[in-house]
């Protein structure tokens, strides 16, 4: 019973994944997005080291607000996951590491050096972490899944968790609904 009700609150991990990341990238992203509506660039800084910076503004704030929506709502997860994963990646690499790692470092005279690659790399670890763990069953790719597959079995595209694998003797007849993931037996070694 003790491992049924962990496969349970193993269930609510990604959902705590999907709300921090959410929340950031709806932020930022809202923002991203009033810029290009009046007409500017979130991204305008890099136009000289860019061709079509105007096109990768608007593929930034797309990607961040809603893609940050998809996450929370866990629709395809692991697809806005993985365009965050390369968002992150690209404004480490063009923005944020000549900065170095700390966030907000600041020199011996006192005056801050601007913001390091800490805070894309913990979001885009994240976004890794959960493009890697799926969005799991509290999420819009669980529910479309299993009505897609119209069986009783829990593969879902992007949830990446398999259960119920078959009915465990804790499960059944107890009222705990479903029965959830059980190892399959292992070959006893002689």
């Amino acid at each position: 019973m003790l491992d049924n009700f962990r496969v349970r609150l193993a269930g609510l991990a990604p959902v705590a994944l999907r709300a921090a990341l959410a929340a950031t990238f709806i932020a930022h992203g809202w923002l991203n997005m009033q810029t290009l509506l009046d007409g500017g660039n979130p991204v305008a800084f890099l136009a000289d080291r860019l061709p079509h910076a105007q096109l990768l503004g608007w593929l930034v704030g797309v990607t961040e607000f809603a893609g940050g929506l998809c996450i929370l709502l866990g629709l395809l997860t692991r697809f806005w996951s993985a365009g965050l994963v390369v968002l992150m990646g690209m404004a480490i690499r063009m923005v944020h590491f000549p900065e170095g790692f700390k966030m907000h470092a600041v020199l011996a005279d006192g005056q801050p050096k601007g913001a390091g690659y800490e805070w894309p790399l913990v979001l885009g670890l994240t976004a890794l972490g959960l493009f890697l763990l799926g969005p799991g069953p509290l999420s819009l790719d669980y529910l479309l899944g299993r009505r897609l597959r119209k069986d009783r079995a829990n593969s879902i595209v992007g949830c990446g968790m398999r259960y119920p694998a078959r009915e465990t003797p804790e499960a059944s007849g107890i009222g705990l609904g479903q029965p959830v993931y059980q190892p399959p037996d292992q070959p006893q070694n002689a």
